[in-house]
């Protein structure tokens, strides 16, 4: 479980040898947003979530298992498809959740759980002036693009922005 989540791209991502394994469909890993395979405290940490699900998801709108959660990074975080929820992928998943979620008590999150609150920075859109040295900074200025020579999207990493894999069975 720790491994498909430390080694998500050559195991069951673009990068795993049998084509039927890639579910991830980017070149991101579990842990590119779970820090320490998911034990680090702060660090959107899997460890106590045995306990807490299944659980009410607001994007959804719906109580959700860990194993639709887990499917939900898949498909959206990780730009794929859902893993098959008996397969042995999903099972090793879980137990290795299970494992690093042992001293959580059921029903409470261990505290760390998330992300912490961060302060907000200084800027108009929370009713401060912008400062006065980004005033009048338009085309030519240092670190501003000349018109029509704006670049947008991602630049990496560059697997990030890959296509959907193919259906299973294709």
């Amino acid at each position: 479980g720790r491994d498909l989540i430390d080694k998500t791209v050559s195991l069951i991502g673009p990068d795993a040898r049998d084509p039927k394994l890639h579910y991830a469909g980017n070149g991101l890993t579990c842990s590119s947003c779970h820090l320490q395979a998911g034990t680090q405290q702060f660090g959107l940490p899997l460890s106590g979530a045995w306990g807490v699900f299944p659980q009410y998801i607001a994007r959804e709108n719906e109580v959700r298992t860990l194993a639709e959660r887990i499917n939900g990074c898949m498909e959206r975080s990780m730009n794929g498809r859902a893993l098959p929820q008996d397969g042995p992928e999903m099972k090793a998943m879980l137990t290795y959740i299970r494992f690093i979620s042992a001293s959580a008590q059921v029903g409470l999150s261990l505290k760390g759980r998330g992300v912490p609150p961060l302060p907000l920075p200084a800027r108009a859109a929370h009713g401060k002036a912008p400062s006065s040295s980004l005033r009048g900074v338009g085309p030519g200025a240092p670190g501003v693009p000349p018109p029509g020579r704006v670049r947008t999207g991602s630049r990496w990493p560059p697997r990030t922005r890959r296509r959907r894999p193919p259906p299973r069975g294709s």
